[in-house]
């Protein structure tokens, strides 16, 4: 019947499993699927390389259903790397229906299991690294209750370093002429980044090193005097031609540190 071979064709193209066992021995699907020798035969003509093609694609095609939060790692996935990725995390996730909503941390973490010590796979790593912070960023698991008495990082400002330059990080998609700013610049500096969340929205920020390091002394609440002592460490350091009270009143001016009171 009709339906029968339909519903072959239909495991192989998506359970890349199901299909190379298939390739490797047709005959041991006859009586699950109830085919007639006729349908056997038919189904051994099937061209393994354009079902796995199609598996590829369907794969990728699903994916686009959670493309911000993916597209510059799938924009990054090149050739034939990306055709092997794609296709082995449909092996390793075989689904029946689009679930990519509830696969994202396990494709960056397939992704990065791929990845070897090329300067391309080091900068694939930091892409990865910034749309998993992204995410992460983006589903609440970041943010921190505080409490206490003082100035403190907003939990709504959350920051990150790369081994690449921050702009094609911060662009919506990662074009040729982008990708090859992150191979020329990968490892040669870091790259700082302000994620700064409200509502819905979250607004990316490149920041220096010297504000970087003064935010990173920021998680827990501290007092006027000592943040002011971390800033003008900072900024001796950095060789910054500022005063330690500009700084912290435009942090404060733009919402990024806060001065909270007693906990309840």
């Amino acid at each position: 019947m009709l339906g029968n071979i339909q519903n072959l064709i239909l495991q192989l193209t998506i359970d890349p499993v199901r299909a190379d066992q298939f390739f490797a021995d047709p005959e041991s699907f006859q009586v699950e699927f109830a085919l007639s020798d006729e349908e056997l035969s038919f189904a051994k003509q099937l061209p393994q390389k354009a079902i796995t093609d199609f598996q590829i694609s369907v794969c990728r095609k699903r994916s686009r259903r959670v493309y911000d939060a993916v597209k510059r790692t799938s924009a990054c996935l090149q050739q034939q790397k990306g055709q092997d990725v794609f296709r082995s995390f449909a092996i390793a996730h075989v689904m029946r229906s689009n679930e990519w909503p509830n696969k994202i941390p396990a494709f960056f973490d397939h992704v990065e299991s791929a990845l070897g010590d090329t300067v391309e796979d080091g900068v694939l790593r930091e892409v990865v690294s910034f749309e998993r912070w992204m995410y992460n960023i983006d589903q609440g698991m970041l943010q921190h209750d505080v409490a206490g008495r003082g100035i403190v990082r907003t939990p709504q400002a959350q920051i990150h370093s790369f081994l690449v330059p921050a702009e094609p990080l911060l662009d919506e998609w990662v074009s040729p002429e982008l990708r090859q700013i992150l191979m020329e610049g990968y490892g040669q500096s870091k790259s700082f980044v302000l994620a700064l969340q409200t509502g819905d929205e979250i607004e990316l920020f490149e920041i220096d090193a010297c504000i970087y390091e003064i935010l990173m002394q920021c998680e827990k609440p501290q007092s006027k005097e000592a943040l002011t002592a971390v800033v003008q460490t900072a900024i001796q350091k950095h060789e910054v031609d500022k005063q330690p009270q500009e700084v912290l009143a435009e942090l404060e001016e733009l919402g990024i540190l806060i001065e909270i009171g007693e906990e309840a």
